[in-house]
């Protein structure tokens, strides 16, 4: 089988073998088109004498793919850009699998092996958290010079890898990553990073994403704009909306029990409430917590008296949506006429601003 001479368009054959499964057992190949899509199958294979093989075509000379068991249990994650590709697979070690011959392969491997021993310290660290407050500070520095580290390793991957469809992946996937600094700063950054893309690249599946999630999104509610309301359950299952919360100030607050960095700002948080709730000043915060008894732990262990609320969706919560919020710690300032009047105040600027606004 012969690569079609037609732009973006891919015949292609995947074959191999598959060791350890029963005989006629089924694997399915899916497309993956961006990072928080989930994967559409578009071909099967029946494994005969510990062999399969995939074969078709696809509307693109560069894509990146799944072969997964029926049940999902175990899978491997690739990137395709020639017409031929044999995998070699085995029952128990999918994921470990090495794929040879592509280019785009190599790059994402070599990218993610860098990252995954950044994960791994930074997961060490966070597993510490529940210390008193004064190491709490010093463990959060260094998991944030980790974070910087990741930071400036996608950056520079992507700086160098601009007319590849890696990075447009890279940058949809780690998208979250590149907004956890200064906001304005990275978004500028994304902009200009997503602007230097070839064509065929900022036109992808992953480019679409890029410009929305990460460009259009984050804009969706900006200083002088009016709040957007909402409504979550809060930690005693009752319905909670923004509009239900008065007072002169109100901060929308965006955190989740597993953020060492929103963690670490609690104990300072929790004195500013003190100082300025009877002043007119409330707080509601909306947890991107999937599991509700680590929510409910982590309002009770970091003395959180204020007003809560989480649809138990993580990334996917209806008023992280709303928001365009990619990364927490973050928030919004609102007035009394429903005005939002700064955003993204870190604890020391939201102490300073509020002492200017409680003159």
């Amino acid at each position: 089988m012969e690569a079609s001479a037609a732009k973006n368009v891919l015949n292609y054959k995947i074959s191999g073998t598959a060791k350890g499964f029963s005989e006629r057992a089924n694997l399915y190949l899916e497309m993956i088109s961006c990072f928080r899509c989930d994967g559409h199958v578009i071909d099967s294979a029946t494994i005969v004498n510990g062999s399969f093989e995939f074969a078709g075509t696809l509307k693109n000379d560069s894509v990146k793919l799944k072969i997964r068991t029926q049940d999902s249990n175990e899978f491997k994650i690739f990137w395709l850009e020639k017409p031929f590709l044999n995998i070699n697979l085995e029952k128990g070690k999918f994921e470990s699998t090495l794929i040879s011959g592509s280019k785009l392969q190599f790059q994402q491997d070599e990218l993610t092996a860098s990252l995954v021993l950044i994960d791994k310290e930074k997961s060490d660290l966070e597993k510490r958290f529940k210390l008193p407050d004064s190491e709490k500070y010093t463990l959060s520095s260094r998991v944030k010079a980790l974070e910087r580290n990741k930071y400036d390793k996608i950056v520079s991957f992507i700086k160098t890898h601009r007319t590849s469809m890696i990075s447009a992946a890279i940058m949809d996937e780690y998208g979250t990553y590149l907004s956890s600094y200064d906001f304005y700063l990275v978004r500028k950054n994304m902009l200009d990073l997503y602007s230097s893309m070839s064509d065929h690249v900022r036109n992808s599946t992953f480019g679409q994403e890029i410009m929305y999630n990460f460009i259009v999104s984050t804009n969706k509610v900006k200083i002088g704009d009016h709040y957007i309301d909402f409504q979550q359950q809060d930690q005693h299952g009752n319905i909670i909306k923004l509009s239900d919360v008065r007072a002169d100030f109100i901060l929308l607050e965006f955190w989740g029990s597993a953020c060492l960095p929103c963690r670490t700002d609690n104990p300072e948080l929790v004195r500013i409430y003190k100082d300025y709730k009877d002043r007119g000043f409330e707080i509601f915060a909306v947890s991107l917590d999937k599991n509700k008894e680590h929510w409910v732990n982590a309002i009770k262990e970091d003395n959180l008296t204020w007003k809560h609320g989480s649809d138990l969706r993580g990334l996917k919560n209806d008023a992280v949506e709303k928001y365009g919020v990619l990364a927490i710690p973050f928030n919004f300032l609102i007035d009394k006429k429903g005005v939002i009047v700064d955003r993204d105040l870190k604890v020391g600027e939201l102490r300073e601003k509020l002492e200017h606004l409680f003159r």
